[in-house]
């Protein structure tokens, strides 16, 4: 049986930063972007089912976007990046389209 995506992804690197209620001040780099979640690179360790805030900005002087959601995937990146711990979390509720313009407007060069 084949897996239907709901939103389609958009690879882009950006820097974020997480928290959840067990870690607080934590980073990573987004690898790519859709309206329903995020796969992220990240020193930290964080596990199937935790909840987690992400946060970042559309632009360097734009407003900060906070999303919550729940890790749904876990894994590393065989290419062995420092950020190679992978998370995959599926927001609470979609970010909108724009958004993901601007994202893909500001963070294009990475």
């Amino acid at each position: 049986m084949a897996y239907l995506r709901r939103s389609s992804r958009h690879e882009l690197r950006f820097p974020v930063s997480l928290e959840s209620p067990s870690k607080q001040g934590r980073v990573g780099v987004a690898r790519n972007v859709s309206e329903t979640g995020v796969l992220l690179g990240t020193p930290s360790r964080f596990d199937t089912g935790q909840r987690i805030r992400v946060r970042f900005r559309t632009s360097a002087d734009g407003p900060h976007v906070e999303l919550a959601g729940t890790v749904v995937r876990t894994g590393f990146d065989p290419s062995g990046e420092w950020l190679g711990r992978l998370i995959a979390v599926q927001f609470d509720r979609a970010v909108k389209m724009r958004r993901i313009r601007e994202l893909c407007t500001a963070y294009a060069w990475w």
